[in-house]
């Protein structure tokens, strides 16, 4: 990708200094930041200079006895003249010319450029507007910034004349972050905060950072990848958690969440112990981060089951909500009748086809009982894997169809039906749900089984 080098003129008198590591002195800060930051520079690569009317005649062009920042440009650097660009902008009077002023600064960059900012001379709005601008061409024109640099004029030391340039980049990536951060809490949403701590990484290993600095960028990715692998796992439906899945890190939320808890605290005693104040200040946005990700810590699958509704809710969800919500109260009617919960034969054959049954004949509890022994007893009962024997599972099987409410079994028919025209993308036997009726219909069924549970009315 072509390098672009962005800066702006101001109408000062700038006197010769020595910036950064620059061997000999100069009146523009754009000469040294382009030598130590940007270069080399390619045909393909171009600088674009941000001037006033008055600041294009005193600094940007040439004078009878003083070089303009053009002409410095062109004797020092292997560049020719349709490289170096000048777009001259109002001086922001008005609210009319500040939004002028960013639609120009966003239209001279280009798709894909890798952008070096220096906005030394930047004047009243203008470095607000710059990160706007660079915030907004990242996401439209994929971009890259790759540093925003200040020559600290003032701050020079006056013993040898020499000033420092600082790399200001980190405090985009704070907004950065905080989008990301914003994107998970909001939306329930990790990849950015992936990508970004991936991009941090990558940085500092592919750079003369200290090697504490690079244990705490692994450290980070660590830690999102870890929060990425909940989010993934709520994504897939990974509600049920076995003791087989003991040492998994992907299998199921509850484990995802022991594994994100693991690396979270490596990182925080890590950044604690070291207190690096040049790495990203991200601990105030992990306790918001972690605020959300701790509902998931939970010593059961009927509460995780519960918390994944909750979270599909909030984050819009719809699928794995309706799928968690069925699965739960299946769940639930495990627990409460002494089944085992993971065991597909008790879940399918046992509660959810006695809900069915019961769902076609309530007014009838004796036949519904009849119609679900006949069903139930065409399917081979593997009871090596239960405790519970034939006998024991067909007493369990009447007292359900005896005790389980109308509320319940209307709650259980809806919930299918819409589960299944999400499933079968539509091309189910009811047509007429709409997304708005499926989202509103599973907060209304997640509110009527909590108020059940909490009442014990099953």
């Amino acid at each position: 990708m072509p390098k672009h080098f962005i800066s702006v003129i101001g109408t000062g008198d700038y006197k010769e200094v020595y910036y950064g590591n620059e061997e000999k002195p100069t009146r523009f800060v754009q000469e040294a930041v382009i030598r130590q930051m940007v270069s080399p520079m390619t045909m393909d690569d171009k600088i674009t200079l941000f001037v006033t009317e008055d600041s294009f005649r005193k600094n940007y062009l040439s004078s009878e006895n003083v070089k303009g920042l053009k002409q410095v440009l062109l004797d020092n650097f292997d560049l020719t003249e349709h490289q170096v660009h000048n777009v001259i902008i109002p001086i922001g009077k008005n609210e009319e010319e500040l939004q002028t002023i960013f639609n120009m600064m966003f239209e001279a960059l280009s798709e894909g450029d890798q952008v070096y900012v220096d906005i030394t001379h930047s004047f009243r709005s203008l470095p607000v507007q710059f990160l706007a601008v660079l915030s907004f061409a990242k996401v439209v024109k994929n971009i890259s910034v790759e540093g925003i640099y200040y020559g600290a004029y003032e701050a020079r030391d006056e013993t040898d004349n020499r000033a420092p340039i600082f790399d200001i980049s980190s405090f985009l990536n704070i907004i950065e972050w905080s989008h990301a951060a914003n994107s998970f809490i909001r939306y329930g949403n990790s990849e950015e905060l992936c990508q970004l701590s991936d991009i941090y990484r990558k940085k500092v290993f592919n750079s003369n950072y200290p090697l504490d600095r690079k244990e705490e960028a692994r450290l980070l990715s660590n830690f999102t990848s870890s929060l990425n692998k909940i989010t993934r796992c709520i994504a897939t439906t990974r509600g049920c958690d076995v003791e087989e899945m003991k040492g998994t890190n992907n299998t199921s939320i509850r484990r995802a969440y022991d594994f994100y808890a693991k690396k979270k605290k490596q990182y925080s005693d890590f950044t604690l112990e070291r207190n690096d104040h040049n790495a990203p200040p991200l601990d105030k946005l992990i306790e918001v981060i972690d605020r959300k990700a701790e509902r998931f810590n939970r010593p059961s699958n009927l509460e995780i089951g519960i918390q994944t509704v909750k979270w599909s809710i909030e984050n819009h969800m719809t699928q794995q909500g309706y799928t968690a919500l069925e699965e739960t109260i299946k769940t639930y009617l495990c627990n409460k009748y002494g089944l085992d919960e993971t065991f597909r034969y008790h879940r399918e054959n046992v509660c959810k086809d006695i809900c069915n049954c019961l769902g076609k004949h309530y007014d009838d509890r004796d036949q519904a009982f009849e119609v679900w022994k006949s069903w139930v007893s065409k399917i081979d009962y593997q009871n090596n894997k239960s405790t519970i024997s034939w006998e024991e599972l067909i007493q369990i099987g009447k007292r359900m169809a005896d005790e389980l409410s109308i509320e319940l079994i209307n709650l259980c028919t809806d919930l299918s039906n819409g589960r299944n025209s999400i499933n079968h993308f539509g091309f189910s036997i009811i047509r007429e749900y709409t997304c708005d009726r499926l989202d509103n219909n599973l907060e209304t069924y997640f509110y009527k089984f909590c108020k059940m549970i909490e009442e014990d009315s099953l």
